[in-house]
């Protein structure tokens, strides 16, 4: 058990903000955090850290952010591990960060934006954006007047991302039911019915964190990618 995330701050001085922000979704939640012009932050379970996540899969201090020429981060030994763009890091090696990558912390999804705020969306007053761009093989994904997020190989959710996509060019208004979700992301992988069901709800909740959320639709019959709206798969 460790004393240090509980009488010292995670973070070292830090200044004005930057021109970044980074967006942490988790179970559906959405948590802003401005990032400094310079300094180091810690993201982690612990109170104490700059970007506090309260979840069992984030480690008390998960990862460490540095902000200076460049945005870097690291891995500090989390449990459950650091990946950018889907791979994943060695403790103590810092990787740079770049505008739309794509940040996991345990189950915790972090997205680096540019600006110093974020818009909440709201599906009930908020029109959908007129089109969306996947890139080749799913690998980012871009919304109008948006910079496009770097999905890397995150390669369950760029499949779950696809399959949606190609349904809706093919078969607009015709929704995917939780098992053939299960199958695209995750083809010939064995796994309980409450697993399977539990993975699908976090990458259709971390797509619409990611851009999706006015397109992304819930029926009864399944998910789907709203039929009114233009969406382009790049070859």
């Amino acid at each position: 058990m460790s004393s240090k995330s509980e009488t010292a701050p995670c973070a070292t001085e830090t200044h004005g903000p930057s021109s970044h922000v980074l967006v942490a979704f988790v179970d559906g939640a959405m948590v802003p955090y401005v990032l400094p012009s310079a300094g180091t932050i810690v993201v982690g379970r612990s109170s104490a850290c700059e970007l506090p996540i309260d979840h069992p899969s984030v480690s008390r201090e998960h990862s460490r952010i540095t902000i200076g020429d460049r945005i870097s981060i690291e891995d500090l030994g989390s449990r459950n591990g650091t990946r950018v763009r889907g791979v994943p890091l060695a403790t103590g090696r810092p990787v740079t960060l770049h505008t739309g990558d794509v940040v996991e912390c345990g189950d915790a999804t972090l997205l680096l934006r540019r600006g110093t705020r974020i818009a909440v969306p709201s599906t009930s007053d908020v029109p959908p954006p007129a089109a969306f761009v996947i890139g080749p093989e799913g690998r980012s994904l871009r919304a109008p007047g948006a910079e496009p997020v770097n999905l890397g190989r995150r390669g369950a959710l760029r499949r779950v991302l696809l399959a949606l996509a190609e349904t809706k060019l093919s078969s607009p208004g015709a929704a995917l039911s939780v098992d053939t979700l299960l199958e695209a992301g995750w083809p010939g992988e064995k796994m309980g019915y409450e697993a399977g069901v539990a993975r699908v709800y976090t990458t259709i909740q971390r797509l619409r964190g990611l851009g999706l959320q006015p397109i992304l639709l819930t029926r009864d019959d399944g998910y789907l990618l709203d039929a009114s709206v233009d969406v382009r798969i790049e070859a």
